[in-house]
């Protein structure tokens, strides 16, 4: 499989313009005005749109699907299809039920989970952007956030790398909403940081290889289980195995990838609660430890995309797909899980990967708009996290990483394929 190359654009653009620098220098004093009534205009227009500071922003701007055209690139069984069409008035705003507030009433016990959310898991496999967007749904709701090592040992004090959990119970139906994220450190990373980095995103107690750290997905979700979700087994006619915490004091034997591998599918196939949605993805990762330069020529943008793509397919999606995927002999049940990869919401100035138009965040996320479709069993859609947010500067908390308001536009996207995965199969 191939993905469309991203970078012949990038190259007739800049070809087009240095053919047009004579006749855009005559137009300067006219742009300039046209410019000058422009921008006075969008002023005008985000000012009505946006009075609020960042603090009140999360209830007073909508939160809106971007696709239109989604349909046309997966079957609607992977729940991207058409959506926002009926969803928007004339005047251009959102209707589309805030499901994040809907999972705030769960927990505040005056609703109830939806058909769509109950029993459901969403499984991030990413980096601190999916832990971020686990952590910020415990918080926009009042959830409480647990954590777990690889392995599936419940831990207290958890390091940046361990996973997070996030569990929203309906006590009146009985029913469960799971979030859960698994941290992951890149594709093209040969891991000689990692000294620097134990202690703080990982503790020597699970593998750095992200198709191995995969493979041991289904042992922590069947591990966590009578801790974090109880509930999953019983549906299943299950019985969840005895949890195991994290000892953080023993000093006689400590922690070691020897000591804490779990039981693998490889080794002999289980039953293990299998995620609804699965998101992918950990581009940011790669780009911050890789010795490239943001700064660099387009061949060695061109270079580094083509490298990570390669890499990014063949240790996490392909690995994804014989676990979880619609053809895997390693699954007890027939659910129709949806998979999805996300775009990288840009960074702002002064960030080091600055230049919206042509930095290296926006040339991946170009990318990943144009594939993969399909990978072995797999569909693959992709939520445009980076379409909402663009422009939106105050949804960071630092000049990368978005902060709640931010994961609430992710969480938003997400519930919404949630649903169409939900009416698709239901009406099969």
């Amino acid at each position: 499989m191939k993905f469309e190359d991203p970078f012949a654009s990038i190259l007739n653009l800049a070809n087009h313009a240095a053919l047009q620098a004579s006749t855009c220098a005559r137009r300067v004093v006219t742009l300039r005005v046209v410019v000058l009534v422009l921008v006075l205009s969008t002023t005008l227009l985000n000012l009505s749109s946006y009075r609020v500071s960042s603090v009140s922003s999360t209830k007073a701007r909508s939160i809106c699907d971007p696709y239109k055209e989604a349909d046309t690139y997966v079957h609607p069984g992977s729940a991207v299809m058409r959506f926002l069409n009926e969803g928007r008035n004339n005047h251009g705003s959102c209707r589309v039920e805030d499901s994040v507030e809907v999972l705030k009433s769960v927990v505040n016990k005056s609703a109830v989970l939806p058909d769509f959310m109950a029993n459901k898991m969403v499984l991030f496999i990413g980096d601190s952007f999916e832990r971020n967007a686990v952590k910020h749904l415990c918080e926009l709701t009042g959830a409480q956030i647990m954590s777990a090592k690889l392995n599936g040992s419940m831990t207290q004090r958890p390091n940046e790398g361990d996973a997070r959990i996030c569990v929203i119970r309906d006590p009146k139906n009985n029913s469960i909403f799971v979030a859960i994220n698994i941290f992951h450190f890149g594709v093209l990373n040969d891991f000689k940081d990692m000294p620097q980095l134990n202690g703080m995103h990982w503790s020597g107690d699970s593998p750095l290889n992200v198709t191995s750290r995969i493979a041991w997905i289904p042992s922590f979700l069947r591990n966590v289980a009578a801790v974090a979700y109880p509930e999953l087994c019983s549906l299943n006619g299950q019985v969840c195995p005895t949890p195991h915490f994290f000892n953080h004091d023993d000093k006689e034997t400590p922690a070691t990838l020897e000591n804490s591998t779990p039981k693998l599918l490889s080794d002999n196939p289980f039953w293990y609660p299998v995620p609804d949605l699965l998101v992918a993805q950990s581009s940011m990762w790669d780009m911050e430890r890789t010795r490239w330069n943001y700064k660099g020529s387009i061949d060695e943008m061109a270079q580094f995309a083509q490298d990570w793509r390669e890499a990014f397919e063949r240790k996490v999606l392909e690995p994804i797909d014989e676990i979880f995927g619609r053809a895997s002999h390693a699954r007890f049940d027939e659910k129709e899980s949806v998979f999805f990869l996300r775009t990288q919401p840009l960074p702002v100035k002064g960030a080091s990967q600055t230049s919206a138009q042509f930095s290296m965040v926006n040339t991946m996320n170009q990318m990943l708009r144009k594939g993969p479709r399909k990978v072995g069993s797999t569909e693959w859609g992709v939520l445009d996290w980076e379409e909402l947010l663009r422009g939106m500067n105050d949804c960071l908390y630092d000049k990368v990483h978005p902060n709640a308001f931010g994961s609430r536009v992710l969480w938003q996207l997400i519930l919404s394929r949630l649903r169409l995965s939900h009416k698709s199969t239901s009406s099969d």
